[in-house]
């Protein structure tokens, strides 16, 4: 027994070989008409369950996407604040070095007046006179004069009074 092959072409079933077509050519014509609307149905339910899984991928993608965006900018944002900390830390060790520098000049500058009016004030033939004429001191001997050598030391313990 030989197959009949059946191919819709506008609304048309054509047959191909030796045998007559059947009785109830409209019920077969619904019948392939139910077919291919079953099939029509089927092709687009899978093409949206593939849209639907397509779109959820997406949906992921984007989400994935949209982590990372704010991880990175939650880093870099880190990372400006720890440069702006850092920046004004310096800024404050620079004022601080700068005001300390300014007070070490003011006190050199004080101790360099301080020894300015400390040797205009004191003159030295008044403090000679004074002490000879007031407090009665004279010039040491020669034999009252003692020298002590010293070894290779660079100093010297006294545990007595000398004489």
């Amino acid at each position: 027994m030989q197959e009949y092959k059946t191919y819709e072409i506008e609304n048309f079933g054509y047959q191909y070989g030796n045998l007559a077509p059947s009785i109830h050519p409209g019920l077969e014509r619904q019948k392939m008409e139910e077919e291919r609307l079953r099939k029509k149905q089927e092709r687009e339910r899978r093409l949206r369950k593939k849209r639907l899984i397509e779109h959820k991928k997406e949906l992921r993608r984007r989400k994935m996407h949209a982590l990372y965006m704010t991880f990175g900018l939650m880093i870099f944002g880190g990372l400006c604040t720890s440069y702006i900390y850092l920046q004004n830390s310096i800024t404050t060790s620079m004022h601080n070095i700068a005001s300390l520098q300014s007070e070490i000049s003011d006190l050199k500058a004080a101790n360099a007046a301080t020894e300015s009016r400390i040797h205009t004030a004191t003159n030295l033939n008044d403090i000679k006179n004074r002490a000879v004429n007031e407090l009665g001191m004279v010039y040491a001997t020669s034999d009252q004069i003692v020298y002590y050598d010293m070894q290779d030391e660079d100093y010297m313990n006294q545990y007595d009074n000398i004489p």
